[in-house]
């Protein structure tokens, strides 16, 4: 009987050492004063709200209990984000923008995306330097490819789509099941169907009838932009694509836009502003080019004269550095 009681009382104490390990306390700063109360939600479960706080002084505290660690979010009223985190077992500070200190993943989450970057050779290029981040990231994920800390490194670290897909499989069901992933894995595996060395994908303007293909594989290398006149980023690479086709067009080069969901007295004012000396393609649809994978533009595509996709998802001086490559300086 002596030992029924001790049993009993041992297993209560076990009890309540667990419940308190699994407590959490976060503390957090909202810079807006407009910002009165905050709530906290777990993300790919709906509009669920796990707990709310009201900001005194620009800080708030939820304390509460999780049975495990979720991805989760600080959002106001307007379900602006304000924060993304893990939520886990622990003393959590929020820190601005979307990190957190405190608990386990998150502090390997934050050492992840700050820290680790810092500490990469230097005197390496950026496209080395990126390559060596990917590698750490995925042998982190790879650690932790069934739980939150896993979820945020394939959601906010991995850039490659065709990366995105090829870890999304070795995922456990956190993964599998997280409602984000869920929706866009066909996108993924569209992008990875259309990725480097892979042949187009025509696509036909409904407006006029014209095709990529009335370009693509002809024997020129062709440099196509995926762009609209009311998207700013789109706007701002222009520039670049004008100096390229200048620089290249008596060396072989054809360069075409593509103008996506665009009125087309529209997109005729902002060439015109913007001195687009290039053919365009007007009417085509977000439907069209998620063909290739393509989920926002700017996306610029370099194909081969035989039409293969040479280098996707150029920007910037990465336009003159993929061409310079095929072309010399």
């Amino acid at each position: 009987m002596k030992q029924t009681i001790i049993a009993i009382l041992l297993a209560f104490v076990s009890m309540a050492s667990q419940a308190q390990e699994n407590n959490y306390t976060i503390k957090g700063t909202v810079d807006d004063p407009d910002v009165t109360v905050v709530y906290l939600e777990q993300q790919g479960r709906g509009y669920e709200t796990l707990d709310s706080a009201i900001v005194t002084n620009g800080e708030f505290t939820m304390k509460g209990k999780v049975d495990k660690p979720v991805p989760a979010v600080v959002i106001n009223k307007y379900r602006n984000v304000l924060n993304l985190f893990i939520l886990e077992p622990g003393d959590i500070t929020l820190k601005y923008p979307f990190s957190a200190v405190g608990g386990t993943l998150n502090d390997s989450l934050t050492y992840l995306a700050t820290e680790y970057p810092q500490s990469i050779d230097s005197t390496l290029t950026d496209e080395a330097r990126s390559k060596r981040f990917e590698q750490y990231a995925e042998a982190m994920y790879l650690r932790h490819k069934d739980d939150a800390l896993g979820l945020r490194i394939l959601d906010m670290c991995i850039a490659s789509p065709t990366d995105k897909l090829r870890l999304y499989d070795m995922g456990g069901p956190m993964i599998k099941e997280y409602p984000s992933f869920v929706s866009s894995k066909e996108t993924w595996a569209k992008y990875e169907a259309t990725s480097e060395g892979k042949k187009m994908l025509d696509i036909q303007s409904a407006f006029d009838g014209k095709r990529l293909s009335d370009y693509v594989g002809k024997g020129k290398y062709v440099l196509v932009d995926f762009w609209a006149s009311w998207c700013p980023p789109c706007r701002e690479e222009i520039p670049s694509i004008v100096a390229a086709h200048e620089k290249y067009k008596e060396r072989g080069l054809q360069v075409l836009g593509l103008i996506v969901n665009d009125d087309k007295e529209d997109a005729d004012k902002a060439i015109e502003q913007m001195g687009i000396p290039y053919p365009q393609i007007f009417g085509i649809t977000f439907e069209q080019i998620s063909s290739y994978g393509i989920n926002g533009i700017p996306h610029i595509i370099l194909f081969s004269p035989d039409g293969t996709i040479l280098k996707r998802g150029l920007r910037g001086d990465g336009i003159e550095k993929a061409l310079a490559k095929v072309f010399g300086e």
